[in-house]
């Protein structure tokens, strides 16, 4: 719900406002690993588009795992040393898939700690309606290129401790509109060889299918 505190004089303004608003609004789904355990035992009580959604943390070791329609997702401790207190950001969106407009998970964003200094970003990308502009068409064009920060190389920031490696996910059944973007980024990366080491543990636990 979305709400505001008008005059009556511009009622009228704001309920088309807030009709237009709602149109456009998307809640997100934040937790704690132990609270997501909590949260998806509730079923059948859980929002009607997560109902193929699947969460599992397990703490003796460490190990976090994902299923979400077309992508899934296992983390162990070779990527982060996990904790219950580690967190995960879904988002859902609109999107057009076979012609038809669906309501489905477009990020995926887990967090070592509350401090999001530490965390994997599995990001949904569509192609832009040409109406968007110039703009739009030259970011997509840089994930089609996997243009840096996508292109697997690792970077680390001497100054800030930290380091950050991304690249393109590609789906089993790929589509020329829609591009997975993947990153992770960690303080006290130590060299890019360990940066890369556990990229390549994430990303051998991902799985997208279209």
């Amino acid at each position: 719900m979305i709400s505001t505190l008008q005059t009556s004089a511009r009622r009228r303004e704001y309920e088309w406002d807030l009709q237009k608003l709602c149109d456009h609004v998307h809640a997100g789904y934040l937790a704690s690993f132990e609270g997501w355990n909590e949260f998806i035992a509730l079923n059948p009580s859980l929002p009607g588009f997560l109902g193929d959604f699947k969460f599992d943390w397990k703490s003796d070791t460490q190990e976090v795992s994902i299923e979400a329609g077309t992508v899934s997702v296992s983390a162990g401790k070779d990527v982060f040393e996990w904790t219950g207190l580690s967190e995960l950001f879904i988002a859902p969106a609109w999107f057009r898939e076979n012609e038809t407009i669906e309501f489905g998970l477009r990020w995926i964003y887990l967090s070592r700690d509350t401090r999001g200094r530490e965390h994997i970003n599995l990001y949904k990308n569509i192609k832009p309606d040409p109406r968007r502009g110039a703009s739009a068409a030259e970011s997509w064009n840089d994930l089609v290129r996997e243009k840096y920060p996508y292109n697997e190389q690792p970077g680390i920031s001497v100054k800030d401790n930290t380091g950050s490696v991304g690249a393109i996910l590609r789906a089993e059944r790929p589509k020329s509109d829609v591009l997975y973007t993947l990153y992770l980024s960690m303080e006290n990366p130590r060299d890019e060889e360990n940066l890369s080491r556990r990229f390549s543990a994430l990303k051998a636990g991902i799985q997208v299918s279209k």
